[in-house]
């Protein structure tokens, strides 16, 4: 335990370069979208041939997405006082939980009202080219297509580049407001590209999904937004949803 904790310090302290944590978000999400799509319903030939075209489409994002990150760090100072955050004592890890979990929480409420605008505000949704997103939805295209996980990168460069934003602005500070340390952004950012993978996949692999769905209903229930384009528009979790659903209902029975 001594050992590991000595290698996890070091490794975090050496690994502070700008592209450490844009390189483990573009891994992972390779990494988690490959993993999921493997259990879709297909042939060996068909997901080879997916897996080329969804490589040749999305080299473009890939490169904007660098370019972009590369951009941020030029322009924008990162947050002082950032600690390595490797656990020595029960209470490192609980704190280490709270960072990460926090880090989600705090990804999908942000999301949510973005999301949430692109489908209600439809000039919002065109500027944004939301519709890229759905454009499997309402076709002929093979249920595997449909729910595919390689769908989680499909969307628009703009629509794209505010999820990044969002995610970079809560992997800066806690939700109380401290730095956030550099174990728990790569924790997050491991995390929320399987959990992105995971919700727009239909294969049978669960991670998860394992989970009840009261506590991570929008990654059990994200393909019904893909089916009718309405709620939930939550991609993790399902509070907002309900508290919009419960505000609906009260204004129209109101009316």
């Amino acid at each position: 335990v001594k050992f590991a904790h000595m290698a996890c310090t070091r490794l975090l302290s050496e690994c502070t370069q700008w592209w450490v944590e844009p390189l483990i978000a573009s891994v992972s999400f390779t990494a988690w979208m490959n993993l999921f799509a493997l259990f879709e319903k297909e042939s060996s030939s068909a997901f080879v041939q997916r897996l080329l075209a969804v490589a040749q489409a999305d080299m473009p994002v890939l490169c904007s997405y660098w370019a972009g990150v590369y951009a941020w760090i030029a322009l924008v100072d990162p947050p002082a006082g950032v600690e390595s955050g490797c656990p020595e004592s029960p209470s490192d890890s609980l704190l280490l939980f709270a960072e990460t979990a926090g880090g989600l929480v705090a990804y999908d409420f942000l999301f949510f009202w973005l999301h949430l605008a692109m489908h209600c505000w439809p000039w919002f949704g065109r500027l944004l080219d939301h519709a890229r997103h759905h454009d499997r939805d309402d076709t002929g295209a093979s249920v595997q297509a449909q729910g595919s996980a390689f769908r989680t990168v499909r969307h628009s460069f703009v629509d794209g580049a505010l999820q990044v934003f969002v995610n970079i602005c809560v992997q800066r500070h806690t939700v109380w407001g401290s730095p956030k340390s550099r174990l728990a952004r790569w924790l997050h950012n491991i995390l929320v590209t399987m959990l992105l993978s995971e919700a727009h996949s239909t294969g049978s692999l669960r991670i998860a999904r394992r989970l009840p769905v009261a506590l991570v209903r929008g990654v059990h229930e994200h393909h019904l937004h893909h089916r009718h384009r309405g709620l939930p528009f939550q991609q993790f979790f399902s509070y907002l949803d309900d508290a919009t659903l419960r505000f609906v209902r009260l204004r129209a029975k109101a009316e």
